[in-house]
């Protein structure tokens, strides 16, 4: 036998959806591709290796072709969870916010108790001010996480995201009117003289920003993350 057939029957055993998940875990995002493309091949848990290929392509950054895998797996298995809160984050971080929630709410419907989804949905309810919602949304995942075997690791990241929500809730209802604009303008706030043509009849709010990555309160000049390290812009 040759040395090539001997290496051919060596491999051919390999579970390269296992090998893939084991290369993601330890940080090898290349490596993992890599074996996911080789499971979607030999067709080994095709959907467990879109998925996992999918999740590879979120950290690294390359948002719209991890959505691509996210769709190709729904396609296989409409009824299973994962690739619908996979496609969720994927359009988060695109910042299609509103196709985001729709994918996380029907993570939700197949399995109430996701962790990921309930905590995602919080944060990109954060994105879009929903401050009173996404409190709700976070206390759903944190619940959940404490109740879970698997989501228990996600707890303190829960709880720094519900922190951030209900800090900014509050900042809401106390919220200032900022001035801008042209000053040969006058106009009446809250009794005071003010002037500026650019104001409505309700007030604009300066909002802290956050961290697109893990949703972490960063300052207007920021170019790093103090959280996730994350480069900014």
């Amino acid at each position: 036998m040759s040395t090539h057939h001997r290496r051919t029957t060596h491999t051919s055993g390999i579970n390269y959806e296992q090998l893939g998940w084991k290369c993601k875990y330890q940080g090898k995002y290349e490596e993992a591709i890599d074996a996911f493309d080789k499971a979607i091949v030999r067709k080994q848990r095709t959907y467990f290796a879109l998925h996992g290929k999918g999740e590879c392509l979120l950290d690294l950054g390359k948002y719209s072709d991890a959505l691509n895998c996210f769709e190709n797996a729904i396609k296989i298995d409409r009824h299973h969870a994962w690739a619908y809160h996979g496609a969720g984050r994927a359009y988060h971080y695109l910042k299609k916010y509103d196709l985001a929630l729709a994918y996380y709410d029907k993570s939700i419907q197949i399995t109430r108790q996701s962790v990921v989804a309930w905590h995602w949905k919080g944060r990109t309810l954060i994105q879009m001010d929903e401050y009173v919602l996404a409190e709700e949304a976070l206390k759903t995942a944190l619940k959940n996480a404490i109740g879970s075997k698997y989501g228990r690791d996600s707890i303190p990241l829960i709880e720094a995201d519900l922190a951030f929500a209900k800090a900014h809730r509050k900042d809401v209802k106390s919220a200032q009117i900022v001035i801008h604009g042209d000053n040969n303008a006058p106009i009446n706030v809250g009794g005071n003289q003010a002037t500026d043509d650019a104001i409505q009849n309700h007030p604009r709010i300066c909002k802290t920003e956050t961290c697109s990555f893990c949703g972490a309160p960063t300052q207007k000049d920021q170019i790093y993350c103090n959280k996730c390290g994350r480069k900014l812009r």
